[in-house]
């Protein structure tokens, strides 16, 4: 009998940890990639008025209606919105869900996950469009409104992550950066991102909310993506071109890049020397805050490089290593010496191949 009810007990414990492990993700599917909401816990619930907040009540997991909704690229726009397109899925990405009810009010829908921060994903990047319908009748927390939070694992929010919109009352005005459209206040897509360096190893957590009013007839959604990536430049060459010129590159999903030579593009030139220390300040596309701004540092490293080429070519045609040109059948060894930045040994495998030559009298015979 004791040993029964141990069985019981352990089956119940390995059922919890069960649960829990399912809700964290390595964020492979942070963003819907596999085609599905694998990896986040979907849960609906009904709004109620409360003291100068909106009350989420009765939140059960699953959905109600058309709560979630995934979409690829091809599925086109919101229906709704003519002023401009606001596509379904972001731009550059395969999916993107929507979440909240399009016909009415009164229920709240909510997508969750947790992941643990690794040294390959310590930038989240999100992106997102919310479509709102306004009444003039209802008071700022009747109203529909759309959130995010970004929380580690003491259920404190994460700095710049939060994004939290509620319709005002009338002759509030419309909300920042939002635009109208008859009793529609909407957002095109925007991008939030999230420096995630201090917290590797930890486990942080994303959830976003769309409801509609509290009471029935009003609906507020929004489309939602993300992704995980790592926050560094990349040096697109070990070595610097003949004119000592390296380029560097800045993760993307940004709109403002700043470096620290006063180039703003995304990939960055600069004279390569060994030990340089390259820096670039980065800004979303349609940032939430600007005093929210990611900052990267890339340093130039010595490099030794030993290639091999193998090339066959006809006898008219050449091989350039540098400006030096080679169409003699051999094998040839080359060092290039880029400043301080790059030793480069080069072996070339070079075989020439003779043209046939036909003469005009072969010609004249096969002719006969």
């Amino acid at each position: 009998m004791q040993i029964f009810r141990l069985s019981i007990c352990i089956s119940f414990i390995l059922s919890l940890l069960a649960n829990t492990v399912g809700q964290i993700t390595d964020c492979s599917n942070i963003g819907f990639e596999q085609g599905n909401t694998n990896g986040w816990k979907l849960t609906t619930g009904t709004v109620r008025l409360g003291v100068n907040e909106v009350l989420f009540q009765n939140e059960v997991e699953g959905t109600f209606e058309n709560g979630v909704t995934l979409f690829n690229n091809a599925e086109g726009n919101d229906p709704r919105i003519y002023n401009e397109p606001i596509t379904r899925v972001a731009a550059g990405n395969r999916y993107s869900v929507r979440l909240g009810n399009i016909e009415h009010g009164g229920r709240f829908d909510r997508i969750q996950t947790s992941f643990i921060v690794d040294l390959n994903h310590t930038i989240f990047l999100y992106k997102f469009a919310v479509i709102l319908q306004d009444f003039a009748n209802h008071s700022t927390y009747q109203k529909p409104g759309f959130n995010i939070k970004v929380l580690d694992e003491n259920g404190n929010s994460v700095a710049c992550s939060e994004f939290n919109v509620q319709i005002k009352s009338t002759g509030s005005g419309t909300l920042k950066g939002f635009k109208t459209q008859g009793d529609l206040q909407y957002l095109n897509w925007t991008t939030g991102a999230i420096d995630l360096k201090s917290y590797i190893g930890k486990k942080i957590s994303v959830i976003v909310t769309a409801h509609g009013c509290t009471n029935q007839r009003h609906f507020g959604y929004a489309y939602f993506d993300a992704e995980c990536i790592k926050a560094e430049i990349k040096q697109l060459s070990k070595c610097p071109d003949i004119d000592g010129n390296i380029l560097l590159k800045a993760p993307d999903g940004f709109g403002i890049y700043s470096w620290d030579n006063g180039q703003t593009s995304q990939i960055t030139k600069i004279k390569a020397f060994a030990n340089d220390q390259n820096k670039v300040k980065m800004l979303p596309l349609f940032s939430l805050e600007n005093t929210c701004e990611l900052s990267l540092d890339h340093t130039i490293k010595y490099a030794k490089l030993d290639t091999t080429v193998n090339y066959w070519i006809c006898e008219d045609d050449g091989v350039f290593i540098e400006n030096e040109r080679f169409n003699t059948t051999g094998n040839y060894v080359r060092n290039i010496r880029r400043s301080d930045v790059c030793d480069s040994t080069v072996t070339l495998n070079l075989v020439v191949t003779k043209k046939q030559r036909i003469f005009a009298a072969e010609v004249l015979q096969s002719a006969i």
